[in-house]
């Protein structure tokens, strides 16, 4: 019932920093965060209420999802002694393909951790299994 009436939130690490940051007062993630959960859909780009209802997950529980470049809001004056302005959030792999994005003549970009993040699959990547990850004007990037 809680969860319901949006009293008991979920998120990925991005949701729960802003949310620290502002005091409360930022409640959100961006495509790359979310499309690592299972009930986003990274085709839709937003949450699937099919996959919502089956685990018994409330949609008042879950951060709205924005491009990595969206301006989420502010800082509460608390932490910084002044407002400051949270305009960019990506995960830690996903974020080396919006780094390598703008290294121009490179085929790849990886990070070590739990993947590896792509931007072109080499050759020879039969059977191997990935996702898309949307870039900031929506275009798809892939990922193992």
């Amino acid at each position: 019932a809680r969860a319901e009436r949006g009293e008991l939130l979920f998120g990925t690490v991005d949701t729960f920093l802003m949310w620290q940051l502002s005091k409360g007062g930022i409640f959100a993630t961006d495509y790359t965060n979310a499309a690592r959960t299972m009930p986003f859909n990274i085709h839709t780009l937003e949450w699937d209420e099919e996959l919502l209802k089956l685990f018994s997950i409330p949609r008042a529980m879950l951060p709205e999802v924005y491009q990595s470049g969206h301006k989420f809001g502010y800082t509460h004056k608390s932490v910084l002694r002044a407002p400051g302005e949270i305009c960019g959030v990506a995960g830690d792999q996903q974020a080396a393909l919006f780094g390598h994005r703008h290294r121009r003549g490179h085929g790849r970009a990886g990070a070590c951790g739990l993947r590896l993040s792509l931007r072109h699959l080499p050759a020879g990547h039969e059977g191997v299994r990935g996702g898309g990850f949307p870039d900031n004007r929506g275009e798809k990037r892939r990922g193992l």
